[in-house]
Order: C-alpha cells, then sequence, then structure tokens
C-alpha cells in the first residue's frame, strides 16, 4: 500500500498522520509527502520527524524549497539515489525485489 499527500507543513500535522497510520486497516509500505516545510521559516530538527518502523528519506532541507519526505517500512530495503542535476525537489529511492533479481524505483516529485 502507498499513501501521498501534500502534507502543506508536517510538523503540525505529524500526530494525526501517525494516528492515520495505526488506524488503517493495512499500515501503508510507503509515505510520500510533498510540501514538509512551512512557507516562511524552518526551524524544526529533522529527527523530529521520524516515525517508528519507518526508514525516512528526504531531499535536501537546507536549501530554499518547501521539503518531501518518503517514510518507507523498515522491512523494505532501499537506498536513495540522486540525479545529478540542479533540480532538487525529488526523492528517487531504489529498492532491490525477488531477492535482489529485480529492482523498483519509486519517486515523488514536487513541482509548484
Amino acid at each position: 500500500m502507498f499513501l501521498y499527500t501534500n502534507a502543506d507543513s508536517l510538523p503540525n500535522k505529524l500526530q494525526e498522520l501517525k494516528q492515520l497510520i495505526v488506524h488503517l486497516e493495512r499500515s501503508p509500505e510507503v509515505i510520500s509527502l510533498t510540501e514538509v516545510k512551512y512557507k516562511n521559516k524552518w526551524d524544526i530538527n529533522s529527527a523530529e520527524l521520524n516515525i517508528h518502523g519507518y526508514t525516512k528519506f528526504t531531499n535536501d532541507f537546507e536549501e530554499n524549497n518547501r521539503g518531501i519526505i518518503v517514510y518507507v517500512k523498515d522491512h523494505i530495503s532501499c537506498k536513495q539515489t540522486f540525479l545529478g542535476n540542479s533540480f532538487n525537489e525529488y526523492v528517487l529511492l531504489q529498492s532491490d525485489i525477488n531477492n535482489n533479481s529485480k529492482k523498483l524505483n519509486i519517486a515523488t516529485i514536487y513541482r509548484s
């Protein structure tokens, strides 16, 4: 199961997201969120956005962007890859499936 939403500032909605995960019949394997940061300021430590049972992948929060987070369940092996260009409003992940015989790419891209 995959969950996506435009968070429009995650810090004030994080507890609601955690409750949603707990109360779903099946918790999502991947959660993609865009517009994680506040529009005008960012003074949150990234570790405050962790969710138990998930590995967190982000784009560069220090850059002047709204921020993307992709949470992947801990039991899923994933690595973050980078495109090597100036566009940074994305998180690209690669996961091995079927005992490393196939790769699954997961991309979250944000454009306002």
